[in-house]
């Protein structure tokens, strides 16, 4: 997955910190600061069961890079190959706001040359609206996961980010290998004290990507 720094926009609700009452401010591995340190992105992902979160977190880029090195060279592909089949990227790529379709002219007050045209804002709820993978309006899902890109205080629009529906997290997680999945059950239980259990293929299985 490729990320791309060009759209960003402010922090949707749904992306704040239910613990701390607001902002991610650390990576959960290495403590890396994101608003002190050196700016360097970082992803969130939640998972709900209905409104409620009963997983959060935020890991550096860095951090995640390492995370995924250590999956499973069959996992890797299982979930690359989910997301080549199922995902329209092009769509995707729709979502941005075009310049050219900006309701203003692109040269600005002609009573006022100095003026700066603003580019149209992003809709972040858009890519969120849906599951990524089956298309499950993300209201009537029991359970989901978003995931999102960030740097400092803004959201970074692009492939990223999603959501997937509870019957999607499934699908991919019986499909994972045996050792990937007791990497996550132990992820769980030394950073949120869930027991591994919870990694079977209908629980909240944490796919940061």
């Amino acid at each position: 997955m490729s990320f791309d720094f060009q759209w960003q926009a402010e922090i949707p609700p749904i992306f704040q910190s239910v613990e701390f009452d607001g902002p991610f401010q650390k990576c959960l591995i290495c403590n890396r600061e994101f608003y002190h340190d050196d700016h360097s992105p970082y992803v969130i992902e939640k998972i709900f069961v209905r409104a409620e979160a009963i997983v959060e977190m935020a890991v550096c880029l860095n951090c995640l890079m390492e995370m995924n090195g250590e999956m499973s060279e069959e996992s890797s592909l299982t979930v690359k190959n989910e997301f080549e089949k199922k995902v329209d990227w092009s769509h995707r790529a729709s979502l941005m706001p075009s310049i050219a379709n900006a309701p203003n002219s692109l040269e600005g007050d002609e009573e006022d040359p100095s003026s700066e045209v603003v580019a149209p804002q992003p809709n972040v709820e858009r890519w969120i609206e849906s599951c990524l993978l089956d298309g499950t309006p993300r209201q009537d899902c029991r359970n989901y996961q978003i995931c999102g890109l960030f740097l400092g205080n803004q959201i970074v629009l692009g492939q990223l980010p999603y959501v997937l529906s509870g019957t999607a997290v499934a699908r991919i997680g019986e499909k994972l290998s045996k050792k990937t999945r007791d990497q996550m059950g132990d992820f769980l239980e030394t950073y949120f004290g869930m027991p591994p259990e919870l990694c079977s293929p209908s629980g909240p299985v944490p796919v940061l990507f």
